[in-house]
């Protein structure tokens, strides 16, 4: 299964989400925004340090169906560039439409970008829902995770964060192994 986490907005708890992910040498796929990276470049620096893989989100994080096929492939360069500047690496071939607004004509102009798609087949709502706590995020978690499971988290949230080793430790009792999407070997979500 695959943990992954979208990164537009604050940046503190990240640090302890990849402190409590490099103490179980767990991977993970992390999908960055450029402007979140243009702020925050020692954290996106410390994600790669980890061996987590990067995708793209945006450079803005808008809805992407609001948008002409121009602006979307504007959005994916601009992210790419200063993402790719930043951490040494490329966000191809991974990408993460924002608020998971897609269509047939984003995912097109995504692959002709050398994009592909990656949802999610469980919300832990640690966006969605407003003052969420880490004790229902481990709950909601726990209780829908399937094998070859794409889970979206959310790097600003402390809820989450504060959830996370419990979440692990209980996936690790299961047998469930974490990996990046590159390594799940299912067909992804689109």
């Amino acid at each position: 299964m695959a943990l992954t986490f979208d990164a537009g907005a604050a940046a503190e708890p990240g640090w302890d989400i990849l402190k409590t992910l490099g103490e179980r040498s767990i991977r993970c796929t992390f999908f960055l925004t450029g402007r979140f990276a243009r702020r925050n470049p020692d954290l996106v620096q410390a994600i790669v340090a980890g061996g987590h893989e990067l995708g793209n989100h945006t450079f803005s994080h808008p809805d992407l169906q609001k948008l002409n096929d121009d602006a979307i492939r504007e959005e994916l360069r601009r992210a790419e560039e200063v993402i790719s500047g930043i951490a040494g690496i490329s966000t191809r071939p991974w990408f993460r439409p924002p608020f998971g607004s897609r269509d047939r004509r984003v995912l097109s102009v995504a692959a002709e970008e050398g994009y592909q798609c990656v949802y999610w087949t469980l919300d832990s709502w640690d966006s969605y829902r407003k003052g969420i706590t880490a004790e229902e995020i481990r709950e909601r978690v726990l209780g829908r995770i399937r094998p070859g499971g794409v889970v979206l988290f959310h790097i600003g949230s402390r809820a989450t964060a504060d959830a996370l080793p419990d979440i692990l430790d209980e996936l690790d009792r299961r047998g469930l192994r974490c990996v990046p999407v590159s390594q799940l070997g299912a067909p992804l979500p689109r």
